[in-house]
């Protein structure tokens, strides 16, 4: 990722992180929660910076396949420990019947004055929630979050068990003129191309966690889509050319 070239928040993002490699070098560092997007921004931004060997970096979230994670700064002479992290889990309990998900979860927290930075993932399963936060945010939920929605909750510290992260997916097939965005934003959401390319103009097309606004922007295997009012979809695999010229491809959706 070429840092010179990020714009707007991504810069001001960047800003804080030389803020944050600028302090002092003998304590730990941490940064808040940071978002897939920053943490693509981090990795590129701490790549350029090991050469020099000034400090040791961790990302970590709380559990390995965690989307959303911390930046742990560490002296030179210190080696990363995840156990240091200022993050643990809290895990809220309910009916098996009533069906909440990541929405209900992340908007109770946030009703509670709780800022988006403060809390990581949130993991749902049958019955119970696993949610991580900054320790500084822990008493409240812990405290205070009785209800998601219309649905009583019990809270404890901890997670149950291991946490894994079941995501699932529909799979999208389908052919494409080429591999420009707006032909997959056209495909992907099921309409003409053109509407395709509105949305882009329109600001509403992430690629790779970053706002998109060039509709020739060429795709490859691996690149992650955000269509607001669509969903959020992956792509798996671009084929080669059919006879007339198009191009299989298969995505993944989301749920």
């Amino acid at each position: 990722m070429n840092l010179s070239n990020l714009l707007g928040e991504d810069n001001q993002f960047l800003s804080r992180l030389e803020d944050l490699f600028s302090c002092k070098r003998n304590t730990v560092r941490f940064s808040p929660f940071l978002t897939p997007r920053q943490v693509l921004i981090t990795q590129s931004f701490v790549c350029q910076r090991q050469p020099a060997g000034l400090e040791d970096t961790l990302l970590y979230g709380g559990f390995p396949e965690a989307e959303r994670q911390i930046l742990g700064v560490f002296p030179s002479h210190q080696q990363p420990d995840p156990s240091l992290f200022p993050l643990e889990a809290v895990t809220l309990r309910y009916r098996q019947q009533d069906i909440l998900n990541h929405r209900d979860f992340l908007g109770a927290c946030l009703a509670l004055l709780i800022t988006r930075e403060s809390i990581g993932d949130i993991v749902p399963g049958a019955g119970y929630c696993t949610i991580f936060a900054l320790k500084s945010v822990t008493p409240v939920i812990l405290q205070e979050l009785r209800k998601v929605g219309n649905t009583g909750v019990r809270s404890e510290r901890g997670a149950t068990g291991e946490v894994v992260r079941i995501q699932e997916f529909d799979e999208l097939r389908g052919t494409v003129s080429s591999k420009r965005l707006d032909c997959f934003a056209s495909l992907l959401s099921g309409i003409s191309r053109e509407k395709g390319a509105a949305l882009i103009r329109a600001k509403l097309v992430q690629l790779n966690y970053v706002v998109e606004t060039n509709l020739s922007k060429e795709l490859s295997v691996g690149d992650i889509i955000v269509i607001r009012g669509q969903g959020k979809f992956i792509v798996d695999n671009i084929g080669s050319p059919t006879r007339k010229g198009r191009l299989p491809v298969v995505c993944r959706k989301y749920r």
